[in-house]
This record gives structure tokens, sequence and C-alpha cells, in this order.
């Protein structure tokens, strides 16, 4: 995000990190991975499924490479894309099977490669290994899942009070509790989340306390807020002293999924670029966040559940 009165200056290094492998072999494996965009995606279980401590499970899905084909391998993580294994694969489908050893939810994310390429996932499943008390029908409390494997979270020097979100919106009707955000430990004083409709109201607020100096922060609201399906919302955070989490070019021609949950674009405007799903509004105490920079993320999510909590 641009420090008010300084010209910003971008250096863009994560498409020369993924090209710098390709550049240094052959003419032949540099046009493939221009042309190579491998996906793939879980199939079963469904977004919410239901595994058994000590019962082994399957979990299988499909991987592509458009008409040209060429998928060499699908690997699978468990834990949001913390730790990664190899599935069987063949003729573009995969399957990975295991025994779960703890209850809990499981946050399934695959990536598919070809010789040339390898995905960069932008869409998590997450399930529930019973026996739980702690997860509804939807797997929830849910947030967003963000790629952490292939983008780096960044602190920004910024130091001006500023406040940053996410728009997202939820695929079923249900009950956003609170906020959470990635804190540096420079990123100090009375941090406030908030709740906006996408027209600006705002719907919900409360002070974060008992935080750590760093890593994941998460405050409820008095009361649970309802939301409907496919209806755009924000949520975010005030800080009076910047030092906040940032990625730019995180959210560049994607929108990342973990159902019920989704990141969402700003809404198209004739003549105006495309802008990504994070958000800022500077000044003090903050205010409605409407502006976007370089389709940064700045790492707020919601807290979403499909019930209110008691």
């Amino acid at each position: 995000m641009p420090l008010l009165g300084f010209r910003p200056v971008v250096v863009t290094v994560l498409l020369a990190a993924l090209a710098a492998p390709v550049l240094s072999g052959s003419p032949a494996a540099a046009e493939l991975a221009l042309t190579d965009h491998p996906t793939s995606h879980v199939m079963s279980p469904a977004p919410g499924g239901r595994l058994s401590v000590g019962v082994p499970a399957t979990i299988s899905g499909l991987a592509v490479n458009g008409e040209a084909g060429g998928v060499v391998q699908v690997e699978i993580s468990l834990d949001g894309g913390g730790t990664w294994s190899l599935t069987d694969y063949a003729q573009e489908r995969w399957s990975y099977t295991f025994t779960p050893t703890e209850p809990g939810k499981l946050v399934i994310v695959t990536r598919a490669s070809t010789v040339a390429a390898t995905e960069v996932p932008n869409s998590a499943v997450a399930v529930v290994v019973e026996p739980d008390n702690t997860f509804d029908a939807l797997a929830c409390p849910c947030v967003l899942w963000f790629n952490s494997t292939d983008f780096t979270m960044a602190e920004d020097p910024d130091e001006q009070a500023v406040e940053l979100g996410v728009r997202f919106r939820a695929n079923t009707d249900g009950f956003v509790t609170g906020v959470r955000f990635a804190r540096f430990p420079a990123n100090s004083g009375a941090h406030i989340g908030r709740l906006w409709s996408a027209d600006g109201q705002l719907l919900a607020e409360v002070t974060f306390t008992g935080e750590t100096d760093e890593g994941w922060q998460e405050a409820s609201f008095d009361q649970p807020v309802p939301v409907r399906a496919n209806t755009a919302y924000i949520a975010s955070y005030y800080t009076p002293t910047g030092h906040y989490a940032s990625t730019e070019s995180y959210f560049s021609d994607l929108d990342f999924y973990s159902s019920p949950l989704q990141t969402l674009e700003q809404p198209f405007r004739l003549g105006e670029p495309r802008a990504g799903a994070g958000v800022y509004h500077y000044g003090d105490g903050g205010g409605f966040p409407d502006q976007t920079w370089h389709d940064s993320n700045y790492w707020v999510s919601p807290v979403l559940v499909a019930a209110p909590t008691s």
C-alpha cells in the first residue's frame, strides 16, 4: 500500500521466482511453462464431510491441464498447505487413502504438476474427523483459507493509522461471529475488528483483547451477525500504528475458496482495472475500507458459523 506522501516503488518477485527454473532450461520448456495451467479438484468428500478416527478414508478428485494434458503428479495437504504427500494419479484422476488418528478439522488442499509448471492452489475443502462436538454441518466455525505456501506474508513498514479488510461472501446463510487478523509485533496499540455491508453500513465491531505479540488474533462480537448467502460483506480491523501484514499481487486474477466462504474481487467498473478483494482506508479511528492497492491481501478473515452460538 502506498505511504502517503511517498512515491511507491514496486518490485515484482513472485513471477520472477516462478519463471526462473524455466528460463534456465530449454526454449521448449519455457514455451510449455507459458501454456501449462494444471488444476486439481477435490470431488470426495464434500465440504463438511465426516471421517472417523481409526477408519481408513479415501480422498479423490480430478486433475487436468486443458487439452494439452501432461499432468504428471498430484500432491495433497491435509493441514491447509503446511505439509504435502503424493497421491495415486492416473488418467486425470487421483486418490489418497489414509487413516485419521485424532478428531478435529482437516483442511484439504491439492496441487497438480506438469513437467514445466505446478498449480498455485486457490481453494481448500474442510472436513471433520469424528468424534467431534465442535464443528457444525459445514465444518464451521469457518475462516477464509489463504495460500501461505506460494505467497509470503510480509510486514509493511507503513506506520500510519489504517483500516484493513477483505471483501467476502458465503454460499449459505449464516452468522459472522467475529474477525481475525495476522499480526506482526510492531503492529501495536488497540485493534478494533469490524463487519460492514458492501455499501458501507457498519454491522458490528469489537475491540481485541488478550492478543499475542504475533500470529493470528481473533475477537468475537457481542452477538453473531446474520449474513445472507451470495451477498458481499467486508471484514476488517483497525490498527493505529501500521506495520500490518500485507502481500501484494496476492489476488491477481484469483479469488480464494474455502466453502462456505470465498474472497470476492471488487465490482466491475467500466473503464477501471480489475481490483482484488483486499481493501483499506487511512485515517485515525479507521472507517469503511473501500480502497485497493496492487491486489494486496491484508490477511484478515471473518469467522462464520451456520447457526448462532449460545
